[in-house]
């Protein structure tokens, strides 16, 4: 014994061998035991200390001059409030954007410089398969007001060109051939001949303009009204197309359920989308509806979607499992599994791994 403590079988062994010294244990123990309060001290010392922020390094970083806690917090809140107009802006932009495309629907004029390119462009519809090549290209630069403004020889050559379907080198010979004359410019015409040019031009002007005679404007529709005679018109059709849509192919021979619940809310979605885009009653547009609703419903039950089709696939795979065991004919190859259960199976891991 030491000191009142029995000795440990390695501290007598150490006797034994004359390499025992008195009161080693003890200082090891407490040394030991002092170094790891040290170390536990320490540790507590660093977890207490508040680490400062550099406002130094942060400038330096980012080309600022903050001083304090308050002006750096007052820097965040800046930046989160430019986050907010921006996303508001952008929200209000694409509002706009909207509006713009409703009203060019219910103005058919929107679209166009003003009342005469709306008629020009109009007459070159209407009579694009009535008259030459030569009298639409003529008539393409041509508008309701500047047909008064034609010169004699244009007008003349505009109305054979309408009228006999000449082409414009065609009728500038005939002109020339019948008033005697190489260049309606020159100014030693006769001018018996000038006055008889004069009349006939002013016929061919009146009857190049009686072209868009019956080209009506369009009246713009009032946007409410519009609105309300839209929204009447597919008030009986969207709640049918909701309530048609019972199930969803998500795979081959895998249908989605789809539950009164899953319906809620559907109604007024579909109709703002109508009206904000402006969608006329058809077969082709509730068609579109009908794909992009049950998008939304799939996008909405993702989560049951998954759980759906992890169900249908293990069904599957089990009914096809258990008719090929119970098969009266022999399975091949000692029970191999027929091609359409083994691609099923590659679908499942592949959909959930």
């Amino acid at each position: 014994m030491e000191g009142g403590r029995v000795l440990t079988q390695e501290e007598k062994d150490a006797v034994m061998r004359g390499e025992y010294k008195a009161g080693t244990a003890e200082t090891k123990t407490d040394t030991t035991v002092e170094t790891k309060n040290e170390t536990e001290v320490a540790k507590e010392e660093s977890t207490e200390q508040e680490v400062a922020f550099d406002f130094g390094v942060f400038n330096k970083k980012f080309g600022k001059q903050i001083e304090s806690e308050d002006a750096l917090k007052s820097l965040f809140e800046k930046a989160d409030k430019h986050d907010e107009v921006s996303k508001s802006y952008s929200e209000t932009l694409e509002k706009l954007n909207e509006y713009k495309g409703m009203a060019e629907k219910l103005d058919p004029l929107a679209n166009f410089l003003n009342e005469d390119e709306y008629r020009r462009q109009q007459l070159l519809i209407k009579k694009k398969n009535e008259l030459t090549d030569d009298a639409i290209k003529a008539l393409s630069v041509l508008t309701p007001s500047k047909v008064k403004e034609l010169s004699d020889s244009d007008a003349l050559k505009m109305q054979l060109m309408i009228d006999k379907e000449l082409t414009e080198k065609e009728a500038e010979m005939y002109l020339q051939n019948k008033y005697g004359i190489e260049d309606f410019a020159d100014d030693d015409i006769d001018e018996r001949i000038k006055t008889v040019i004069k009349v006939d031009a002013k016929d061919a002007r009146k009857n190049v303009a009686k072209l868009y005679e019956g080209i009506e404007l369009p009246s713009k529709t009032d946007y409410e009204t519009a609105r309300v005679q839209l929204k009447q018109s597919w008030e009986r059709a969207v709640p049918e197309i909701i309530k048609g849509i019972d199930k969803i192919q998500i795979a081959e021979g895998i249908d989605f359920v789809v539950t009164d619940d899953m319906k809620k809310g559907l109604e007024d979605e579909l109709m703002s989308v109508i009206l904000s885009k402006q969608i006329k009653p058809s077969e082709a547009a509730g068609a579109e509806l009908i794909g992009s609703l049950k998008d939304r419903i799939l996008i909405n039950n993702i989560g049951n979607v998954a759980k759906s089709m992890e169900a249908d696939l293990r069904e599957k795979i089990k009914a096809e499992t258990r008719a090929a065991l119970h098969n009266d004919k022999p399975l091949d190859e000692g029970n191999r599994k027929s091609e359409t259960q083994l691609d099923n199976e590659a679908k499942f891991k592949k959909l959930f791994r």
